[in-house]
Parts: structure tokens; sequence; C-alpha cells
């Protein structure tokens, strides 16, 4: 049966909407281990993560195209910020196949492992990552993405105001005495 209930469709994006503001908001680093195919949606979902980790099976496409969509999951966003919106124009448009030593070129992929120890270095870079100051990952998080759209008046005063909280912290007062 046809169903041409566009609310269906809206509520479908809307949960999709979710899960990439989740992504984006939340305070802790979002690592994607991607180990294989990740085409449109999956794609997208991937490149919302903070950090994408890979391995020589790992494939992307912006495959909307083929099936008469456009990208969803903040991929306008998030690719055109990785790859420039002339490089992000040809992947949406044409929707190849990208291959593992091309993502990770092109900065789809922040890491390239072997598949054989694909599992154990995504764990062994997650944990590193977790042992790392909390607030000031997060701080990190929230910089990045806001320098993306900021001018450079704003993204200083992000630093100022971040700073100044951070180095008034325990956290840093600690890492600070280790590192003299």
């Amino acid at each position: 049966q046809e169903n041409n209930d566009p609310s269906v469709i809206e509520g479908l994006l809307g949960t999709v909407e979710a899960v990439v503001t989740l992504l984006r908001s939340m305070p802790k680093p979002v690592i994607a281990a991607v180990n294989g195919p990740a085409a449109g949606g999956g794609m997208n979902m991937a490149l919302a993560c903070d950090i994408r980790l890979g391995c020589e099976k790992s494939l992307f496409s912006e495959s909307f195209v083929k099936i008469g969509l456009i990208p969803d999951w903040g991929g306008f966003d998030t690719l055109t910020a990785l790859v420039g919106g002339a490089k992000a124009m040809e992947l949406m448009m044409l929707g190849d196949r990208i291959k593992a030593g091309e993502a990770y070129r092109l900065g789809l992929l922040s890491q390239l492992y072997p598949m054989e120890t694909f599992r154990e270095d995504v764990q062994a870079f997650a944990l590193r990552l977790a042992s790392g100051p909390p607030q000031a990952l997060a701080a990190i998080k929230r910089g990045v993405h806001a320098a993306a759209n900021a001018s450079l008046q704003e993204v200083l005063d992000f630093e100022h105001r971040n700073q100044v909280e951070l180095i008034l912290s325990n956290d840093a007062r600690e890492g600070m005495r280790a590192f003299l």
C-alpha cells in the first residue's frame, strides 16, 4: 500500500535531526568506527561524529542523488566543513564511492588502521581520548564547532571565556603541576 502521508517522513526526519543535534551538543567526544561501507545516511551519521576511525575496508558514498534525494543527517554542514564547498558539491552530485585511502586524504577519516587490528586500535584510541581532561575536551569540541561558523572575534571571545574557566579548574592545575 502506498503511503503519501508526509507526517511519517516528517517524524523520521525529526528523529534524524534530534540524533545529529545530540551528537553535536553532548560534551563528550563521539567516535565513529567505520570498518565497512557508510553510504547515504550512514556516511552522514559518521560525519556527524567528532572523530572517524577507519580501515582499508572503509567506504563512503553520498549516494542520495542516485535515488533522487539530497543528503540529510547534517551532511551539507559536515561534509562541506571537512572537504570544502567544491569537493562537497562533487561528492553529493555524483554519489561516487570514496575508498579508505581517499577518505583519509580528504579528512573524512582521522586515522586509518589495519583491518586485522582495527578493533584493538579503535579501543586504544578511545581509551586515550577518554583519559583526557573532560572539561577541556568539552570546551575543545564546542570551540571547533563554533569556529566553523564564527568570526575571528567570536572565536577569540570563546577562547578567552573558556580558557579562564579551565585555567582555574583542578584538572588544569594538576596537569600544569605534572607538566612542570
